[in-house]
């Protein structure tokens, strides 16, 4: 079974954002984690979402390439797709890479709920 995911970016704190689903592995020990340890850059976020969707998040662009989809990455606003289309595909977690920094939501698609926005740390990442 998969652990769907998002991963966006946002420039100047703006509510347009653009991302790409990933269809496994989307936990904080996964995704998370590999974004953090591997994407902890605004350069390499820019070039992962340039991939447009993928399947699984690899350590480096060209692994994870090899598994990417023939998609466009989704331009929208984060508020509207936490409000509607994440439930729709049942979306898991969103990690959005905003001001230099990741974090990630957890989603609870049956409540239709989301938790707010926090800040993927080493610390944060210990903790789990």
């Amino acid at each position: 079974m998969a652990t769907r995911c998002y991963i966006f970016t946002s420039k100047d704190n703006a509510d347009r954002v653009k991302g790409i689903y990933c269809h496994h592995d989307g936990y904080v020990d996964g995704v998370g984690k590999t974004l953090k340890e591997h994407y902890d850059s605004d350069t390499l976020a820019y070039w992962l979402i340039e991939l447009g969707n993928i399947s699984a998040l690899r350590e480096t662009i060209n692994e994870t390439k090899e598994k990417a989809y023939e998609e466009e990455a989704l331009e929208c606003s984060l508020t509207k797709f936490l409000e509607k289309e994440s439930k729709e595909y049942y979306i898991e977690y969103v990690y959005l890479r905003k001001n230099g920094k990741w974090f990630v939501a957890k989603l609870d698609f049956k409540n239709k709920q989301y938790t707010p926005f926090k800040e993927i740390t080493k610390a944060y990442l210990a903790s789990l």
